[in-house]
């Protein structure tokens, strides 16, 4: 019996070592989208900015057109600084064009990773179930009336194995080596 116990409470060790290390996992995922979600705000600025700009431009573009419209003999110059303005536009629209490309990368590997941490915390959610049905079936077995072979040797082993474990860290280990 003893040796069942010790071998549920090995597993038990096992385990939470496994849920500790895919909730680090976790952490890191959620690290990581943080800082996708922020490049997509910074990304998403530039674009207004860019548009700002371009709204600039075309009010520009307006004035200029009425002056060369009341001032003819300006015409020429006019229209070469409006050529010049809309190549502007055009190379401001193709940097758009070229953030929101990024953005869209960006969005899908934070759909992805969210997706990733999803899983992993639903493989913690049924290892902790696992955890908890070792931890009923040791608290059964402890339980039950003693034979009078064993003369509560189960429960002193139990007791003392699990005094033998350190879980103030973020993964639990053994205090010091456990003789039977």
């Amino acid at each position: 019996m003893t040796d069942r116990i010790v071998k549920v409470m090995d597993r038990i060790v096992k385990m939470t070592d496994r849920i500790v290390k895919m909730t680090d996992r976790i952490v890191k995922m959620m690290d990581r989208i943080v800082k996708m979600t922020d490049r997509i705000v910074k990304m998403t600025d530039r674009i207004v900015k860019m548009m700002d700009r371009i709204v600039k431009m075309m009010d520009r573009i307006v004035k200029v057109t009425d002056r060369i419209v009341k001032v003819m003999d300006r015409t020429v110059k006019m229209t070469d600084r409006t050529v010049k303005m809309t190549d502007r536009i055009v190379k401001m629209m193709d940097r758009i064009v070229k953030v929101t490309d990024r953005i869209v990368k960006v969005t899908d590997r934070t759909v992805k990773m969210t997706d990733r941490t999803v899983k992993m915390t639903d493989r913690t959610i049924k290892m902790m179930d696992r955890t908890i049905k070792m931890m009923d079936r040791i608290v059964k077995a402890t339980d039950r009336e003693p034979s009078k072979t064993d003369t509560h040797t189960s429960i002193v082993v139990f007791r003392k194995y699990f005094n033998a474990i350190d879980c103030t860290s973020s993964s639990c280990k053994f205090i010091e080596e456990f003789h039977f």
